[in-house]
Parts: structure tokens; sequence; C-alpha cells
């Protein structure tokens, strides 16, 4: 008896599961490159670049201070891939709230599902941005 091997579409090996969700389909990106722009009732944009910079304009969360800001947060800075490139590390340069300069720092966020998510320690308040 000869075996036959049967290749199934892609498709069919993404299995769905009770409430619509799908094993083993989450869509990843592999770059941050390109235009985030927040989500819901929120404002800004994050805009990451090819050359390794980052520019955030009019955000409605402090990003570094982690608290929501009526006064618009604006960054600029450079960015890499960590984490075997499941994050994207940002590394502020320049930083203001408003009039009021923030004091710049880095770190570390995962990015690869589409979204960015920023919260205070509590997590009571953010914002999420999503690349468009």
């Amino acid at each position: 008896m000869t075996s036959r091997r049967v290749r199934l579409p892609l498709m069919m090996l993404c299995l769905p599961l009770v409430g619509g969700a799908v094993l083993g389909c989450t869509p990843q990106i592999g770059s941050p490159v390109g235009v985030w722009d927040a989500t819901g009732d929120d404002e800004g944009t994050l805009v990451f670049r090819e050359d390794g910079t980052f520019e955030a304009t009019g955000v409605s969360f402090d990003l570094i201070s982690d608290v929501d800001t009526s006064k618009g947060f604006t960054a600029r800075g450079t960015w890499r891939l960590v984490d075997e490139g499941a994050e994207v590390k940002f590394s502020f340069l320049e930083a203001w709230r408003g009039d009021f300069p923030v004091q710049p720092t880095s770190y570390s966020k995962p990015f690869t599902s589409g979204t960015l998510h920023f919260f205070d320690p509590e997590e009571t308040m953010g914002i999420e941005f999503r690349l468009e």
C-alpha cells in the first residue's frame, strides 16, 4: 500500500476555537516602521522610520511619566529591535508635555501584534496605538 501526502491549505491549519478565536493565527509583524495611531478616545501618533528614529506627536498620554495629559506629549528618539525582534526599544532623546520638558529615558515594549500599549504602573490609565 502506498502512502499519499495530503497538503492542506495554510488557512486550514488555523483551528477555530469557541467564541471565534483562532489558535496559532495571530498576525505578527516583524518591523514597527510606519504610522501608529492612538485608538478610541485617545489622541496622538507614533511614527517609526526605517533610519531607526521615531517621533511621537500630539499624544494624550505622557509615554515617559505614565500620566494622562491634556497638554499633548511630544517626543523624538531612536528605536531598535530587542528580545529577538519581539520588542522595540525606545531611546527618548527629547520629550515635552506641552511646553514642559520631560526627562528622557529608555524602555522596551512588545509590538509584533500590531498594537503598542502604554500604562501607568497600576494599569488604571493608558493608551493604545495601532499600526495603520
